[in-house]
């Protein structure tokens, strides 16, 4: 199994102080932290007997000590591939392109990472908010950006407040749809069963609506999703999951539109006895299962393969102490 590594981004524990390489080599040393074996069951079913899922994760790391923001590129079982170190600030989302690279989104730019570190501006325009008039008499610098949805062909939707934003696969700006007042984008996915529009999760609501690319309307496929979420995923089977970065709760929405609270389940719910006190990411990992990226005390950050039917989860990858703000499946 291996011991779990302390991660890069919380006080100083000695691998922050070495120089890249030194610091790099060291880290991917510590790739067994994958696998760790710890199976969290949820309630009293029959544990999960088949063989072990392998797939790569990406993983947005930040550091607290100033010194930038690694993206580790994880296999479930194989541990820690790489390490991508950058000097991005203030990190808020993470996205894999085909092309191979990665889009990482800041409070104020959408960037374009390579595997060598190498950051630019992804976006060849001025983003929408650079050069609208204020919304709502707010001043433009307080448009926040959030995530972002990257299609199977490298287009790229952003989540911004009261813009959402699509920019094809070389950056180049394809549709702006405004809506002051009305929504707060925080994040996005795809529309299930279709490769065109984008679903968007309002923290106002919280509120799943469907946005068409083509004429940039909007259609609202839940409302009233619970207290509060601003992290949006969803599974092979047309669900999507809805949760919050400051709290435990998980809500599925159907493809029909129909909610269900996970985490106030018979039986402990989605979590089970997990002392789970945020959840950053939930990305696709079969019909009714996911992967969630959480925060538990003593842990720090978390990945678990949790199959929603049985309520089991098992721990594939953690980060003792450290924080982990986004994850993205390598496609």
């Amino acid at each position: 199994m291996g011991e779990e590594f302390d991660s890069s981004h919380l006080p100083n524990t000695g691998v922050e102080a070495m120089n890249p390489t030194t610091r790099k080599n060291s880290l991917l040393g510590l790739s067994a932290l994958i696998l760790t074996g710890c199976a969290g069951q949820l309630d009293t079913a029959a544990p999960d007997t088949s063989p072990p899922l392998s797939v790569q994760l990406a993983v947005l790391s930040a550091d607290t000590d100033g010194s930038g923001t690694d993206i580790v590129i994880l296999d479930s079982l194989d541990g820690i591939l790489d390490i991508i170190e950058t000097d991005i600030d203030d990190p808020v989302g993470l996205s894999a392109h085909p092309s191979g690279d990665m889009i990482v989104t800041t409070r104020e730019r959408i960037l374009r990472v390579t595997r060598e570190g190498e950051v630019s501006d992804f976006n060849q325009e001025p983003l929408m908010a650079e050069v609208a008039a204020p919304y709502a008499n707010l001043e433009v610098s307080t448009l926040w950006i959030y995530r972002a949805e990257v299609s199977p062909d490298g287009y790229v939707t952003v989540a911004s407040e009261f813009e959402v934003t699509e920019w094809d696969a070389e950056g180049g700006l394809v549709m702006s749809s405004e809506v002051p007042q009305d929504y707060c984008w925080v994040d996005a996915a795809p529309v299930a069963g279709k490769r065109t529009g984008v679903a968007l999760l309002d923290l106002f609501g919280p509120t799943i609506s469907f946005w068409d690319n083509q004429t940039g309307s909007f259609e609202n496929h839940a409302v009233s999703i619970g207290s509060e979420g601003d992290v949006l995923g969803y599974d092979t089977s047309g669900n999507y999951y809805v949760a919050s970065q400051l709290g435990s709760a998980v809500h599925r929405v159907s493809a029909e539109g129909e909610t269900t609270n996970l985490s106030g389940m018979k039986g402990g719910g989605i979590f089970g006895s997990r002392q789970v006190t945020g959840v950053h990411a939930i990305e696709p990992a079969g019909p009714e299962s996911v992967f969630i990226l959480v925060d538990e005390p003593g842990r720090g950050s978390s990945i678990l393969r949790t199959d929603v039917f049985t309520r089991q989860s098992t721990t594939l990858a953690t980060a003792n102490d450290g924080l982990w703000l986004d994850m993205t499946l390598l496609k």
